[in-house]
């Protein structure tokens, strides 16, 4: 819980592998990755069952050392730099942890605000595009500009494109998608096919979506129109234009 972020603390439950094995069940098999806290117990078991069923395993809001998480079978790490042990010259902790290993995937929100320019191109240099995925990590108020909304119960004020709880801690973003591709172009030295890579091919490979990631013959046209500002200019599903 020392990395719950803006979660109500009352919600937080340990790995449970009964638990996630019922929700599964509720779910039709609809899970497809789980984010926890290595550190907190019955893991082997709880990777095993992910593992098995085609879940993802994902690191996230974590404590967890270096030392705890050599033996881990996770492959993704939940919105790296951000709610995880930060990576020190004594210890890597979580996100050191996701820069060593090559086989795990990071992910980024690219508003400014969770993690600056610096650390995102330091981020982008050791784990290259292929390996990091564009998230937005968005609440219900995205899209709304500036006041007052909620999330999990909990009173959150939007000022100046940031989200935050009565204690000053981030409450998720407000961040638009196009604005994270935007922006890791700016931010980093990644060109438009490298966030390209970040913000769509990795996540049609890393869930096996067969039919979206890139524009082939006999797969679904969807896609974005930017102009040469980065502006977002339209937006197809299926072939089909929806107003911008």
């Amino acid at each position: 819980k020392v990395f719950m972020g803006a979660q109500p603390e009352e919600y937080i439950i340990d790995p449970n592998t009964e638990l996630l094995k019922k929700w599964y069940a509720l779910s039709s098999e609809r899970i497809r990755l789980v984010t926890y806290a290595p550190e907190n117990g019955g893991i082997p078991d709880f990777e095993e069952f992910m593992l098995q069923h085609n879940i993802i395993p994902s690191i996230g809001h974590s404590n967890a050392t270096r030392a705890q998480l050599v033996h881990s079978r996770a492959t993704h790490i939940t919105h790296l730099y951000n709610a995880q042990r930060p990576l020190q010259h004594r210890e890597p902790g979580v996100t050191g942890h996701a820069m060593l290993e090559d086989a795990i995937t990071g992910e980024l929100i690219a508003d400014g605000f969770h993690i600056v320019p610096d650390m995102l191109q330091l981020a982008f240099r050791i784990k290259g595009a292929h390996k990091l995925e564009l998230v937005t990590d968005s609440m219900r108020a995205e899209g709304l500009g500036n006041g007052i909304s909620e999330l999990g119960g909990q009173k959150v004020t939007v000022k100046d494109k940031q989200a935050r709880l009565d204690n000053g801690h981030l409450a998720g973003s407000v961040l638009a998608y196009d604005d994270a591709f935007t922006n890791i172009q700016k931010f980093t030295s990644a060109d438009i096919n490298d966030a390209v890579q970040m913000s769509s091919v990795n996540q049609a490979r890393e869930f096996g979506l067969t039919q979206k990631g890139n524009l082939s013959e006999g797969k679904d046209a969807d896609f974005n129109i930017f102009d040469k500002e980065l502006h977002l200019e339209a937006t197809y599903s299926l072939g089909r234009r929806f107003a911008r």
